[in-house]
């Protein structure tokens, strides 16, 4: 439960500060009427990332034996590759975050709702991926050990409430 917890928060959070920078902005624009654009790309991007969350359960749930191995295994190492990409990006863009996505924006009013709607949906996506990459990982080692995997789930709800709420506060 508390590997699930703290992925989740943490993803949770990475996402949260994403929205919240994109609302912020607007605000400081005078253009919160296209608050409701964000709402809609961070919804769309939540759903397919807990469509993406249970494909990977479900059909790591299918294999047995070496197949099952061989899955977790894939599954592991794309997210130990995802993780260790996004230290070195952050690296590199951890300062220009805000000011990229400030442009982002400037950009997306100018062409329109889909491409704002655009960047709240691909940012959110890719935490939520990352997450249930990530959770999986953590759920192949800990709930066999611990004998529940309804505590995982459990864990990573806690986390993601825990982020939201931290996100609305921002």
């Amino acid at each position: 439960m508390g590997a699930a917890f703290v992925i989740a928060l943490r993803e949770g959070i990475e996402a949260a500060l994403i929205v919240s920078i994109l609302l912020a902005y607007l605000r400081q624009l005078g253009r919160q009427d296209r608050a409701r654009v964000v709402w809609w790309g961070t919804a769309a991007a939540i759903a397919i990332s807990a469509a993406v969350g249970t494909a990977i359960f479900v059909v790591g749930a299918e294999f047995e034996g070496t197949a099952e191995e061989v899955f977790e295994g894939l599954v592991t190492l794309t997210a130990v590759a995802v993780l260790t990409w996004m230290i070195f990006w952050m690296r590199r863009q951890g300062a220009r975050i805000k000011a990229e996505l400030q442009d982002k924006v400037d950009t997306a009013l100018l062409t329109g709702g889909a491409a704002l709607a655009a960047i709240a949906f691909f940012a959110v996506l890719r935490e939520g991926v990352e997450t249930a990459l990530f959770l999986f990982a953590a759920a192949q080692g800990t709930a066999v050990e611990s004998g529940s995997v309804a505590g995982q789930v459990v864990g990573a709800i806690l986390g993601l409430l825990l982020a939201v709420a931290l996100g609305v506060l921002l």
